[in-house]
Protein backbone atom coordinates (compact mmCIF):
# COMPACT_ATOMS: atom_id res chain seq x y z
CA UNK A 1 0.00 0.00 0.00
CA UNK A 2 1.45 2.94 -1.36
CA UNK A 3 -0.18 6.38 0.12
CA UNK A 4 0.30 9.79 -1.72
CA UNK A 5 1.15 13.05 0.34
CA UNK A 6 -2.94 14.02 1.01
CA UNK A 7 -3.75 10.40 2.01
CA UNK A 8 -0.98 10.67 4.67
CA UNK A 9 -1.80 14.06 5.73
CA UNK A 10 -5.40 12.36 6.32
CA UNK A 11 -3.40 9.75 8.52
CA UNK A 12 -0.92 12.23 9.99
CA UNK A 13 -3.13 13.07 13.31
CA UNK A 14 -4.01 9.18 13.71
CA UNK A 15 -0.39 8.29 13.03
CA UNK A 16 1.00 10.72 15.61
CA UNK A 17 -1.51 9.59 18.26
CA UNK A 18 -0.70 5.63 17.54
CA UNK A 19 -3.85 5.06 16.51
CA UNK A 20 -3.41 3.07 13.11
CA UNK A 21 -3.44 -0.34 12.27
CA UNK A 22 -0.29 -2.38 11.50
CA UNK A 23 -0.83 -2.49 7.89
CA UNK A 24 -1.83 1.46 7.97
CA UNK A 25 1.14 2.60 10.21
CA UNK A 26 3.61 0.42 8.17
CA UNK A 27 2.49 2.17 4.88
CA UNK A 28 2.75 5.49 6.70
CA UNK A 29 6.15 4.89 8.32
CA UNK A 30 7.32 3.65 3.98
CA UNK A 31 5.87 7.07 3.07
CA UNK A 32 7.59 8.79 5.54
CA UNK A 33 11.10 6.97 4.82
CA UNK A 34 10.89 8.66 0.89
CA UNK A 35 12.92 11.62 0.43
CA UNK A 36 10.38 13.21 -1.10
CA UNK A 37 8.55 12.98 1.87
CA UNK A 38 9.87 16.57 3.44
CA UNK A 39 6.06 17.80 3.71
CA UNK A 40 4.87 14.61 5.37
CA UNK A 41 7.59 14.36 7.94
CA UNK A 42 7.81 18.30 8.72
CA UNK A 43 3.81 17.70 9.41
CA UNK A 44 4.42 14.67 11.52
CA UNK A 45 6.49 16.77 13.68
CA UNK A 46 4.30 19.85 13.86
CA UNK A 47 1.39 17.38 15.10
CA UNK A 48 4.08 15.82 17.51
CA UNK A 49 4.83 18.96 19.01
CA UNK A 50 1.16 20.13 19.42
CA UNK A 51 0.33 16.52 21.49
CA UNK A 52 3.11 17.17 23.71
CA UNK A 53 1.91 20.74 24.08
CA UNK A 54 -1.72 19.82 24.53
CA UNK A 55 -0.51 17.08 26.84
CA UNK A 56 1.55 19.29 29.28
CA UNK A 57 -1.51 21.63 29.08
CA UNK A 58 -3.88 19.67 30.85
CA UNK A 59 -3.35 18.44 34.70
CA UNK A 60 -4.11 15.66 36.40
CA UNK A 61 -7.62 15.26 36.85
CA UNK A 62 -8.94 12.94 39.98
CA UNK A 63 -11.25 10.83 39.10
CA UNK A 64 -14.79 11.45 40.26
CA UNK A 65 -15.75 9.52 43.36
CA UNK A 66 -18.94 7.37 41.34
CA UNK A 67 -16.40 6.96 38.94
CA UNK A 68 -15.44 3.27 39.75
CA UNK A 69 -18.99 2.34 40.58
CA UNK A 70 -19.95 3.70 36.85
CA UNK A 71 -17.57 1.05 35.27
CA UNK A 72 -18.63 -1.90 37.78
CA UNK A 73 -21.54 -1.57 36.44
CA UNK A 74 -20.88 -1.98 33.32
CA UNK A 75 -19.16 -5.19 33.85
CA UNK A 76 -20.34 -8.62 33.90
CA UNK A 77 -20.76 -10.36 37.05
CA UNK A 78 -17.88 -11.99 37.80
CA UNK A 79 -18.03 -15.49 38.68
CA UNK A 80 -16.95 -16.19 41.95
CA UNK A 81 -13.47 -17.79 42.13
CA UNK A 82 -13.89 -21.15 43.72
CA UNK A 83 -11.92 -22.20 46.47
CA UNK A 84 -9.89 -25.76 46.71
CA UNK A 85 -10.64 -27.24 50.20
CA UNK A 86 -7.77 -28.90 51.64
CA UNK A 87 -10.02 -31.62 52.16
CA UNK A 88 -10.15 -31.87 48.27
CA UNK A 89 -6.57 -31.60 47.62
CA UNK A 90 -5.92 -34.68 50.22
CA UNK A 91 -8.55 -36.54 48.40
CA UNK A 92 -6.93 -35.72 45.27
CA UNK A 93 -3.25 -36.54 47.17
CA UNK A 94 -4.95 -40.07 48.16
CA UNK A 95 -6.66 -40.86 44.75
CA UNK A 96 -2.70 -40.17 43.00
CA UNK A 97 -1.13 -42.29 46.10
CA UNK A 98 -4.31 -45.53 45.12
CA UNK A 99 -3.46 -45.55 41.43
CA UNK A 100 0.25 -45.58 41.79
CA UNK A 101 -0.26 -48.38 44.51
CA UNK A 102 -2.49 -50.12 42.17
CA UNK A 103 0.03 -49.55 39.01
CA UNK A 104 2.79 -51.28 41.33
CA UNK A 105 0.43 -53.91 42.52
CA UNK A 106 -0.46 -54.13 39.11
CA UNK A 107 3.19 -54.88 38.23
CA UNK A 108 4.16 -57.24 40.97
CA UNK A 109 1.43 -59.31 40.12
CA UNK A 110 1.84 -59.90 36.32
CA UNK A 111 5.63 -60.43 37.70
CA UNK A 112 4.89 -63.21 39.80
CA UNK A 113 2.03 -64.98 36.73
CA UNK A 114 4.73 -64.37 34.34
CA UNK A 115 7.33 -66.47 37.18
CA UNK A 116 4.24 -68.70 37.55
CA UNK A 117 3.83 -69.67 33.88
CA UNK A 118 7.54 -70.26 33.56
CA UNK A 119 7.54 -72.96 36.27
CA UNK A 120 4.45 -74.59 35.19
CA UNK A 121 6.25 -74.90 31.85
CA UNK A 122 9.39 -76.08 33.64
CA UNK A 123 7.03 -78.77 35.66
CA UNK A 124 5.18 -79.63 32.63
CA UNK A 125 8.44 -80.80 30.54
CA UNK A 126 10.13 -82.41 33.85
CA UNK A 127 6.55 -84.47 33.73
CA UNK A 128 6.81 -85.28 30.32
CA UNK A 129 10.34 -86.78 31.15
CA UNK A 130 9.30 -88.52 33.56
CA UNK A 131 6.29 -90.34 31.68
CA UNK A 132 8.69 -91.19 28.56
CA UNK A 133 11.02 -92.50 31.66
CA UNK A 134 8.09 -94.39 33.18
CA UNK A 135 7.04 -95.64 29.42
CA UNK A 136 10.42 -97.02 28.78
CA UNK A 137 10.89 -98.41 32.50
CA UNK A 138 7.01 -100.43 31.75
CA UNK A 139 8.36 -101.34 28.45
CA UNK A 140 11.89 -103.09 29.53
CA UNK A 141 9.75 -104.36 32.63
CA UNK A 142 7.37 -105.99 30.05
CA UNK A 143 10.09 -107.34 27.86
CA UNK A 144 11.64 -109.23 30.70
CA UNK A 145 8.37 -111.21 32.30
Amino acid sequence: MTLTAAEFAELAAAYVLGALDDVTRAACDAHLARPESVESRRLVAELSATADRLADAVGEVAPSPSLWGRIEAQLPAARPRRRVHPAQWALAAAALLALVWLGWSRRQLSTQLDDSVAARAALERTLASQRTVTARCETDLAATR
